[in-house]
């Protein structure tokens, strides 16, 4: 199932200031000191690495954090894309998409480890910041212990298994409105998540966003006060998170 959300969304004007490079012979926009040893990876929902939104994301992720972020590209050039006819078309093929890039993949998640490993020859701490259809990554990250703390914003493809799993700290910021993260699950992951704070002492944190729906925290509509201001917020909570555990 795939949220309306994912098929609309909005597009941002701002101007990212990063580059783009080679990770683990992955493309990848990255942006931020170099000289910082501490790192977040940025595992983008089903636009991919090109979005404009999860750069300039990524940028104020850089300047308000001080870290190194990277964004690659996971999908082999087939992410979605962004002009209306062609992402009509692109979401009208999403099983065959789901298929060949399925999040929980085996080959996936060892390309996103080999990623990791790549980063973690220069830096020190490393965060995971996943988005929708990254979640899944983002948390083996952490159920392996390879990352710090990891994040996921309205989660697409998960279930209480492996929030559970987790290892490390874990952040989770949610839209009140989600067909992929509903209200059941959210509550289900919550109540299992404090039951493993409280046996494993694993610190979590969720966040609701009410009035917001699947997506907002990267593609919302920056042109709504309400929903900018959630975005705004839901960066701010991911940037003090990685500066308390990275």
């Amino acid at each position: 199932m795939v949220s309306e959300c994912c098929v609309q969304g909005y597009f941002h004007s701002g101007v990212a200031v990063g580059k783009e490079t080679v990770v683990a012979g992955l493309p990848a926009y990255v942006s931020g000191p170099e000289e910082s040893k501490k790192a977040v990876l940025i595992i983008s929902d089903v636009y991919g690495y090109k979005l404009n939104n999860i750069r300039v994301l990524a940028d104020h992720y850089a300047s308000d954090a001080n870290v190194r972020v990277f964004v690659p590209d996971f999908f082999g050039g087939a992410a979605a894309p962004t002009d209306p006819e062609g992402r009509a078309k692109w979401f009208a093929n999403i099983e065959l998409f789901k298929v060949e890039h399925s999040p929980h993949d085996p080959k996936h998640l060892a390309k996103v480890e080999e990623v990791i490993a790549e980063i973690r020859k220069t830096h020190s701490s490393i965060a995971a910041m996943s988005f929708c259809w990254g979640a899944p990554a983002a948390l083996h990250l952490s159920a392996k212990g390879l990352v710090e703390c990891t994040g996921v914003a309205h989660p697409t493809e998960t279930e209480v298994k492996h929030y559970t799993a987790s290892e490390k700290p874990t952040l989770v910021l949610c839209a009140a409105t989600d067909h992929m993260f509903p209200p059941v699950l959210r509550n289900k992951v919550e109540e299992a998540m404090e039951v493993r704070a409280l046996e494993a002492r694993i610190w979590s944190k969720f966040v609701l966003y009410p009035g917001t729906v699947h997506g907002f925290a990267s593609r919302g509509d920056e042109k709504d006060d309400f929903t900018a201001t959630a975005m705004a917020d839901a960066k701010a909570t991911a940037v003090a998170f990685f500066n308390q555990f990275l």
